[in-house]
C-alpha cells in the first residue's frame, strides 16, 4: 500500500478520534451569577417574588397604598396543607355564625 493511503488513514482516524472527544464534553450548564439571587413574576394585578437560594416566596398586594410583600404560604407535605385548610374553613364559618358588632 502507498504512502498516502496511510496518510489519508491516520487523518481519519485522528478526525473520528476527535469528533468522538468532542461529542462526550456534553452541554454546559447555565452559568449563575450573583445578580440571580431574587427572581419577581407577573401574577393577576401583583407580582410573586421568589428568593432563589431558599425558596421562599411572597406576594406583592398592590391594592393598597403604599403596596407590601406578604410571605407566601408553603406547604411541603400534604397533611400540613389539609390542616391550614381546615383551620381556615373554620374561621370562615365562625366570621358567618358570630354576629357582628
Amino acid at each position: 500500500m502507498s504512502k498516502s493511503f496511510w496518510a489519508g488513514a491516520v487523518c481519519v482516524a485522528l478526525l473520528s478520534l476527535a469528533g468522538w472527544a468532542l461529542a462526550q464534553q456534553g452541554q454546559p450548564g447555565p452559568k449563575k451569577t450573583e445578580g440571580e439571587r431574587y427572581m419577581v413574576a407577573p401574577a393577576g394585578d401583583g407580582a410573586i417574588l421568589l428568593e432563589t437560594t431558599t425558596g421562599k416566596t411572597w406576594v406583592m398586594r398592590m391594592n393598597t397604598d403604599p403596596s407590601y410583600w406578604l410571605p407566601a404560604m408553603r406547604f411541603d407535605r400534604e397533611e400540613d396543607f389539609q390542616a391550614w385548610r381546615e383551620a381556615e374553613r373554620k374561621k370562615v364559618e365562625e366570621k358567618r355564625v358570630s354576629p357582628r358588632k
